[in-house]
């Protein structure tokens, strides 16, 4: 009896569950992941470095488990910004902010560098501070992607250590 609950117990830890993950660039091991489905929706948001002004972009992992741009958010001209309507979005400008919808950008994954002046993932479940998880100036990869139950306890079990080590 106690053999068989062993066995049950490592099958369910070993059970792949789709998630979003963040990963350091070049390492296949997750340092975060949330069980996640088609359809979910997350949001980065991250101080550029140029302006020291927030910039919030709002992701859909799409029906082929793509991580694909829906809006982008900010008050102010800088790099790697858009400066003017592209082919297919649409600008609002709400309170001072313009509003950028209508992108068709979408992405296996998502490589990104955590910008050292703050750097969120918020998914509405739980937010991921990117710069004390990842490091500042360092590269960061998000993925919607199937990982052993395991990986995800683990990940949690870290955090929830790692913040109370921060308390």
């Amino acid at each position: 009896m106690l053999v068989g609950a062993g066995i049950l117990s490592l099958a369910v830890l070993c059970y792949p569950v789709t998630s979003l993950t963040i990963h350091r660039a070049g390492e296949s091991c997750p340092l975060w992941a949330i069980p996640a489905s088609v359809g979910a929706k997350f949001s980065l948001t991250w101080i550029h470095t140029v302006s020291k002004r927030a910039v919030a972009e709002t992701y859909v992992i799409d029906g082929d488990g793509r991580i694909c741009l829906t809006e982008m958010v900010f008050d102010h001209e800088g790099p790697g910004l858009p400066s003017n309507p592209e082919p297919g979005t649409i600008w609002r400008m709400q309170d001072g902010r313009v509003s950028v919808t209508g992108y068709s950008r979408c992405l296996e994954e998502l490589n990104l560098g955590v910008s050292p002046f703050g750097h969120r993932l918020e998914t509405g479940l739980r937010d991921c501070n990117l710069v004390s998880e990842v490091g500042p100036d360092r590269l960061a990869r998000l993925a919607f992607e199937r990982v052993p139950l395991i990986l995800i306890v683990f990940a949690e079990v870290w955090q929830w250590r790692h913040s109370l080590s921060r308390s």
